[in-house]
């Protein structure tokens, strides 16, 4: 069955649903230490398959996820960005894993904002939370240009992390 692919474009890349032959990609994008270093998590290439199959299944439940992030220019995957089910809660959660060449390019929050505007827009979403360790100063970076505030310190995924939310 094919599934409607909403394709998000950026100045600099376009957002789409992953493939399967993106899961080598997105296993090069898991497996590089200072990517991953602040995410919990076994990522080896069985985990990015699942990962792969996983987003596909909750785009159809919900009607959002993480999507592959390409370069507009080179049309390689350079990360995943979206919007996830935040575990345990009713939340939709921002999230974004960019490759570690593609870092301090503004990809991530060029990517960020199109996904929520998707979110507040096409799925009229009230409001959206990002988290991340008080160590991840990027990530924070990209949270505070996005306009998202800090709540509070609370603990997802087995990880003490910062809880930040966005009014639509």
């Amino acid at each position: 069955m094919l599934r409607p692919t909403p394709i998000i474009s950026t100045e600099r890349c376009n957002l789409r649903l992953f493939e399967e032959s993106d899961i080598d990609n997105l296993y090069s994008i898991y497996s590089d230490n200072e990517v991953m270093r602040f995410l919990p998590g076994d990522y080896s290439r069985d985990v990015a398959e699942r990962h792969v199959a996983k987003f596909a299944e909750v785009f159809d439940e919900r009607g959002y996820t993480l999507w592959a992030v390409e370069s507009s220019e080179t049309v390689e995957i350079i990360g995943r960005v979206g919007l996830w089910p935040l575990k345990g809660t009713e939340e939709v959660e921002l999230g974004y894993v960019i490759a570690l060449s593609y870092w301090g390019r503004g990809i991530a929050t060029e990517a960020s904002k199109a996904c929520l505007d998707y979110g507040f827009k096409k799925l009229e979403l009230p409001f959206v939370v990002a988290i991340t360790v008080a160590e991840n100063l990027a990530s924070l970076r990209v949270m505070e240009k996005l306009g998202f505030q800090f709540v509070r310190k609370d603990n997802y995924y087995d990880t003490d992390v910062l809880y930040h939310r966005l009014e639509c």
